[in-house]
């Protein structure tokens, strides 16, 4: 097991009696890669400001390696935290060429060393002497991360580190980060509220609504086995499907399905759309209304008899699903029941 590079114990802060973090948790192991997912408004970004020492949490503690540097009576200043920060524009300074905005704050001894060696894992060898507006958007998001980690920090943080990039640009430029963070070892949160950059960049994700964490998982745990109905509509497209559970047994539209575990009494069923099958039947239980397709699949939208409609993912063409078709539908995954009192 890694041990703990950043450890928040029960975060609380206010803006003006507003409340940004109600009991911010969140435990960072060491050389991991952590996405921070969440809707606009939920806190994840004052969550880094308080870890980075820009703000004071009302209570709570925040330690780097063990090191507390922010609780009662404890204070240490950003400068003294050892914490990089990747700010959402990444303010570079204009006046400054890529060598010295990567060498800011670095101190005299090794520094032509250190640059040398950020610039070569950043691929911005030769681009020395270039100024920022000469640079293109993903050069200047590099020259941003390298600057982040030339002081060797313990934990580097990204506030929504994609988000001035076009969308052809983002997914090469994302999948560069995730390598050159990988490759340096480094420690980091990024925040997000792209479900996508979040299940494709990190190692670890913590979902978070409402100024407090969710869930924290692997992407495939998340996606697989998220804990309530909040995180299963932030992470990935779901189908909730209501019903009943009598003596463990889940009645639907799709069907009844063993629910083992689950309190008898009004649930949502969720299936993720991929883990639905239909096919054309002249007595379906649903009806085509949408379909849209990107060429390698296809997203289909189904109501059923009963009004629900369904989302249904499926690889390649299918010229007979289309619209107004009637479908027999067949749940291929795992469904997973959420009791109707956990809806909020």
């Amino acid at each position: 097991m890694k041990e703990l590079a950043l450890s928040c114990r029960s975060i609380h802060k206010r803006f003006n009696g507003t409340v940004a973090l109600n009991g911010f948790d969140l435990d960072v192991r060491d050389a991991v890669l952590v996405a921070l997912l969440g809707p606009s408004g939920c806190g994840k970004t004052t969550a880094l400001r308080v870890i980075a020492g820009f703000e004071r949490p009302d209570s709570g503690e925040v330690a780097v390696r063990e090191r507390v540097v922010a609780a009662r009576g404890t204070w240490v200043p950003p400068e003294k935290r050892r914490v990089g920060m990747v700010f959402q524009d990444w303010v570079l300074f204009p006046h400054l060429d890529v060598y010295d905005n990567v060498a800011f704050g670095l101190g005299s001894q090794g520094r032509r060393e250190r640059v040398g060696e950020v610039l070569d894992m950043m691929r911005l060898s030769g681009l020395e002497r270039r100024m920022p507006h000469e640079l293109s958007g993903g050069q200047q998001q590099r020259v941003a991360l390298a600057r982040a980690l030339a002081p060797s920090p313990e934990v580097v943080l990204l506030d929504e580190p994609f988000s001035n990039l076009d969308a052809a640009l983002k997914a090469e430029v994302r999948m560069e980060v995730r390598a050159i963070l990988h490759e340096a070892k480094a420690t980091a949160i990024f925040v997000t509220h792209d479900q996508e950059e979040a299940l494709a960049m990190a190692d670890e994700m913590a979902v978070m609504d409402a100024g407090r964490i969710l869930q924290v998982g692997t992407p495939h745990e998340v996606y697989q086995s998220p804990v309530d109905l909040r995180v299963a509509s932030m992470v990935g497209d779901a189908n909730l499907v209501p019903g009943d559970v009598t003596a463990g047994v889940a009645t639907t539209a799709l069907g009844r399905f063993p629910a083992a575990d689950v309190p008898d009494g009004p649930i949502r069923m969720m299936v993720r759309p991929e883990e639905i099958s239909i096919a054309p039947a002249a007595d379906g239980i649903a009806r085509i209304v949408d379909t849209e397709f990107y060429g390698h699949d296809q997203m289909v939208r189904a109501r059923l008899d009963d009004g629900n409609l369904l989302e249904v993912r499926l690889l390649g063409p299918h010229p007979d699903l289309h619209v107004d078709a009637t479908v027999d539908v067949t749940i291929t995954g795992r469904p997973r029941f959420f009791a109707a009192a956990s809806i909020h």
